[in-house]
């Protein structure tokens, strides 16, 4: 740990949101086709006939096939994905942690498309995160695999917690099933995320301590160039010392989906509420915001902590898991920001939209590229294409909504037939998912190749655009200007 978050400060002590920005665009170039190499040979070494005789083994209400046979599933059936859309949606845009990514494009379109094409980018990874995991449970599950599964199990069964068991039981299996080199790549995959994880998060949470929390602890009064850059470098270190001990002293006793969902809680629970409400609502107050900030923050810390008091004092896990437990502290904090908003007099005195977004009689004369975009028809609007998309911009926008509601077709129609027809049979699920991986794979070579050359071109733009840019030692940041009423003063 002490190598692995050293290295990460490395990088963004040297050089910021910049070298962040870099050492990631590469290591993803490179792990894009890590990821397919390691995908194929996962898929050639167990083949798609055992994986889903594999899978045909698991219970009838909890088939690993068919979704809407999954009643007899604990965790992972319909309601953690139902949760997971809503999640998704209530806090779109409102993680800090990649906040520096967020604020980094040259203007609002190339933020857009950054967002865009992202899509594309994760396919590889999405594709590996469902091929690893199916074929070490295809080697546990499969007697033609046993001595195999064998060795895998001693190893396991070498670790003492259970929790770390299950967690471990895929890389374990992976450490025996994959041969060297293909093992090799995923090694270093591994360690590339989790450099570029922490880096990240470092310089976000590091830099929100100094602009969110210091400044305004100051009353505002700017610090020297020197001293503010220091103080980053002293809030970054922090942070890097904090994920140490985290570590080093906290005791996972749930799944690492439901860990990430409740540590995510802490900040997003409230964040929701604060960033729909505060920019699509007239009535919202700064103590109703406080307030679903403040109840995600309190059950956020909560969920980490109440499963370790009821494992110590009954010996057995928590009933409600991560999942659960961010749903019901957004549900409380969207609850509280409506209700402390009302009582607080927010309806009495509606928000000016207009004023703190520029719009109508407060509108300003904007840079061009900032301007408000202006769709040539509607369905274009629809699909969020202004006059400054380019041709290519237009087939990427439309590709992408090819893509997403071609999946939503498919949901919609196979669900119709399921429940109203009843003629969806067991049988169908093994080709579909097959069909969905080969369509995963197809996707993932052009786009690596794609995201390849579009990244070094794109790297060499920045660097040399960092050579004649012009800057201001005295922008420190801030932005401080009176947005509405006369009691709101909004200093960041």
């Amino acid at each position: 740990m002490v190598a692995d978050l050293g290295l990460a400060l490395f990088f963004v002590s040297g050089g910021g949101q910049i070298s962040v920005m870099v050492t990631e665009c590469v290591q993803g170039m490179i792990a894009l086709f890590a990821y397919i190499a390691i995908a194929v040979a996962a898929m050639l070494l167990i083949p798609w006939k055992h994986a889903v005789a594999a899978m045909n083994t698991a219970p009838t209400d909890a088939s690993m096939l068919n979704p809407f046979h999954t009643a007899g599933v604990q965790d992972f059936n319909a309601w953690f994905y139902l949760i997971g859309i809503f999640l998704s949606t209530y806090g779109f845009q409102t993680w800090l942690g990649a906040q520096g990514f967020m604020t980094s494009a040259r203007n609002p379109h190339e933020q857009r498309m950054g967002n865009l094409i992202s899509v594309w980018r994760r396919a590889p990874l999405h594709l590996v995160a469902i091929v690893l995991p199916l074929a070490a449970f295809t080697v546990m599950h499969l007697p033609q695999y046993a001595g195999l599964a064998a060795g895998i199990k001693t190893d396991i069964h070498r670790i003492s917690s259970t929790t770390l068991q299950n967690e471990m039981s895929v890389p374990i299996a992976l450490a025996h099933i994959l041969p060297v080199g293909i093992k090799g790549l995923l090694a270093m995959v591994v360690i590339f995320l989790s450099i570029t994880c922490h880096d990240t998060y470092m310089h976000s949470w590091g830099a929100i301590f100094v602009q969110d929390v210091l400044i305004p602890w100051r009353g505002g009064k700017a610090l020297e160039p020197e001293q503010h850059v220091r103080w980053l470098r002293y809030s970054i270190f922090f942070v890097a010392v904090f994920a140490f001990f985290f570590s080093l002293l906290y005791v996972e006793t749930d799944k690492i989906l439901f860990f990430q969902a409740i540590t995510g809680t802490i900040w997003l629970g409230g964040a929701g509420a604060v960033m729909i409400g505060g920019l699509y609502s007239r009535f919202g107050t700064t103590a109703g915001a406080y307030a679903a900030m403040i109840a995600g923050a309190v059950l956020g810390i909560a969920g980490l902590s109440l499963p370790q008091f009821w494992l110590a004092h009954y010996g057995v896990k928590f009933p409600i898991n991560g999942q659960w437990m961010s749903l019901f502290s957004s549900g409380i904090a969207i609850a509280l920001y409506i209700g402390i908003s009302l009582i607080t007099g927010g309806a009495r005195r509606p928000f000016n939209l207009e004023k703190m977004l520029h719009r109508g009689a407060y509108a300003v004369d904007p840079h061009e590229h900032e301007k408000k975009s202006v769709a040539k028809s509607r369905w274009q609007e629809m699909l969020g294409m202004g006059s400054e998309f380019s041709k290519g911009d237009r087939f990427l926008a439309i590709l992408f909504a090819v893509w997403t509601f071609g999946w939503w077709a498919v949901f919609i129609t196979v669900c119709v037939a399921h429940f109203a027809f009843h003629a969806i049979s067991d049988a169908f699920w093994a080709p579909f998912w097959k069909t969905y991986i080969i369509l995963l794979l197809a996707q993932c070579i052009p786009a690596s190749v794609w995201f390849t050359i579009g990244g070094v071109l794109d790297i060499r733009s920045l660097l040399k655009m960092l050579q004649t840019s012009s800057r201001d030692p005295l922008d420190d940041g801030r932005v401080a200007h009176e947005t509405v009423d006369e009691e709101v003063l909004v200093t960041h």
